[in-house]
């Protein structure tokens, strides 16, 4: 019942917050989009956040390094530093050549596919569009 609660809040939250879209080329390479602390969240609701990450999120690989995500609906949440990232759940799967990451041992195991030739066929896709 507790994690049902949560999740009506963390919608509630995710809902009403502006959502900046990651245009560095770090976002280029793996879109997403974030909050900054101050700026478009304030600590309570990046608290709030971390909560959900850490009580109901699971480790995935981001490119070399593991982190821990809260998969909900289309988008994956992770916390790093004062920055509230989400990245949607399906191109986070391309990144690791679609294996289900949550039942990966920690990085060691195969590489991302491509992933600049797969970034490159997206944006010539969405240029089309």
């Amino acid at each position: 019942m507790k994690q049902e609660e949560d999740e009506i809040k963390f919608e509630k939250l995710i809902n009403n917050s502006s959502w900046r879209q990651a245009s560095s080329p770090g976002g280029l390479k793996s879109p997403h989009q974030y909050l900054i602390l101050h700026k478009t969240i304030e600590q309570e609701d990046l608290d709030f956040i971390q909560y959900m990450v850490d009580s109901y999120g699971v480790y995935k690989n981001y490119f070399k390094k593991r982190y821990k995500y809260f998969d909900y609906k289309e988008y994956s949440y992770f916390v790093m530093g004062h920055a509230v990232n989400r990245g949607l759940i399906e191109l986070q799967k391309n990144y690791n050549g679609g294996i289900d990451q949550t039942k990966q041992e920690p990085y060691g195991g195969k590489k991302m596919n491509n992933l600049a030739e797969y970034f490159k066929k997206l944006k010539e896709k969405n240029d089309k569009n």
